[in-house]
């Protein structure tokens, strides 16, 4: 997705209003980048993945991407707390789900990134 993306530079601006240390943000914006690898950060998912932009309070396997069994099976909505798990380890949340372990170690970091798919929930651009 990248530089033309607009809801991931939205998601880029979001990060630097967000009170983290430079490193913290630096991690968060190297995570944003991952993500983009198979996401969109607007409301058209990929080949590859499902958007971002309505993953928030969302229902968990939601749309037309074909998800893993796992993630469908799973049920529910992706509450704050369902996604911090699910950022921390995809696999504990939802054995045998297509989502590689983003890795990320800094649980700021973590808040950081729901906090960015909540605005991009609740504040289109």
């Amino acid at each position: 997705m990248g530089a033309f993306d607009v809801s991931q530079q939205f998601a880029e601006a979001r990060i630097a209003q967000l009170e983290l240390s430079d490193k913290q943000k630096t991690a968060a914006r190297l995570v944003l980048g991952q993500c983009a690898e198979c996401h969109s950060f607007g409301v058209v998912g990929t080949d590859a993945a499902p958007a971002l932009g309505e993953v928030y309070e969302g229902k968990v396997a939601a749309g037309a991407f074909e998800y893993s069994d796992a993630l469908r099976q799973a049920g529910g909505q992706w509450s704050r707390d369902r996604l911090l798990a699910y950022l921390t380890d995809p696999g504990a949340v939802a054995a045998g789900t297509y989502m590689p372990n983003p890795e990320i170690e800094d649980p700021a970091v973590r808040e950081a990134i729901v906090n960015v798919l909540q605005a991009l929930k609740e504040e289109p651009e």
